[in-house]
């Protein structure tokens, strides 16, 4: 957690020194007469909610990229170990970069042949079907 909110003051590095500088300009005597204090604090304060809101933002996609990735990992360990092979294609016919290692077993690693045969058979039965009319 701590290492968490050392990252995020690294990558928010400039904003809290420019929050810091204005509260220090906020408090100093010299200004106290002045006309546009009241907006430059009320300013400072709304640019500080939208520092910490994003720093929750932050945290929250940090958060969900690493569930996602343990979720990517617990399908990909369950394609692997139910021992079938799974794959997809792409519109271009050739196999997608994610399959079961099954497929590996089942076509060794002649996938992109595989996927170039089922091209090269689309193909005629296209042939086909238009030569019928």
């Amino acid at each position: 957690m701590q290492e968490n909110k050392d990252n995020l003051r690294q990558i928010f590095q400039k904003e809290i020194a420019l929050i810091e500088s204005g509260k220090e300009d906020i408090s100093n005597p010299q200004y106290i007469n002045n006309e546009l204090l009241p907006k430059y604090k009320e300013l400072l304060r709304e640019y500080e909610k939208l520092l910490k809101l994003s720093r929750k933002v932050f945290v929250i996609s940090d958060s969900q990229g690493r569930t996602l990735k343990r979720r990517e990992y617990e399908i990909k360990n369950l394609f692997d170990n139910i021992n079938q092979g799974f794959l997809t294609f792409g519109q271009d016919l050739l196999v997608d970069s994610e399959y079961s290692a099954e497929c590996i077993k089942i076509f060794g690693k002649k996938l992109l042949i595989l996927a170039l045969s089922i091209y090269y058979v689309s193909i005629i039965q296209i042939k086909r079907i238009i030569l019928r009319r």
